[in-house]
């Protein structure tokens, strides 16, 4: 699904998805590798107390950096499972909606929903924006190299598109060679969507 499919589909909180591939064409272009099902779980994050927003700003940050990551694996053809998935198995198991999570933890969440690979990561927020991403392949446990990048706050999107190309060409698997960009939002505008 693309990241603007999903954006919709998040805004309307209803059946918009059905018509959206009708009112813009090119919502349908992004294909998804077959028998791709990553599960892009929410960062750990720490706060820099002197960092803009402080640890305010660090909690919606890590939902963020699973939302952005997952619509840029999408917009490359990834196959990714969504946020609504990933609720509902923490439901199902009980589990806080804290991160970080163990690492058996997480795995379990990824086994239970059906993931073949699992992100996670942590994200700074200081200065900069620091992000290391991770992804382990669950039918091997194989953990890849770390994915890093860091930028300015201001600069989130394009650090995220980075990170997204790389966990994306991690995987190994063919690419959509021209990824569908999400239209840009203010930072502010993106911060309110991710709190709801």
């Amino acid at each position: 699904m693309t990241p603007i499919r999903v954006f919709l589909l998040r805004l309307s909180r209803g059946g918009l998805l059905t018509l959206a591939p009708l009112l813009v064409p090119a919502l349908a272009s992004a294909q998804q590798v077959p028998g791709t099902r990553v599960l892009v779980m929410p960062f750990a994050a720490e706060p820099d107390p002197k960092a803009p927003g402080g640890s305010g700003a660090a909690r919606w940050l890590s939902e963020a950096a699973a939302v952005l990551i997952s619509d840029g694996l999408a917009a490359r053809g990834v196959g990714v499972l969504h946020r609504d998935d990933r609720i509902a198995v923490f439901d199902r198991l009980q589990l806080p909606v804290v991160f970080p999570l163990t690492r058996a933890t997480t795995i379990r969440v990824g086994d239970l929903i059906g993931a073949t690979e699992i992100v996670f990561g942590e994200i700074k927020l200081g200065q900069r924006l620091s992000v290391r991403a991770r992804l382990v392949r669950l039918t091997s446990g194989q953990q890849l190299p770390d994915i890093a990048d860091e930028a300015p706050l201001s600069e989130m999107f394009p650090l995220f598109e980075r990170v997204s190309e790389r966990v994306a060409a991690s995987t190994g698997r063919p690419l959509a060679s021209s990824p569908t960009r999400m239209p840009a939002l203010s930072l502010e505008a993106f911060e309110n969507y991710v709190k709801g």
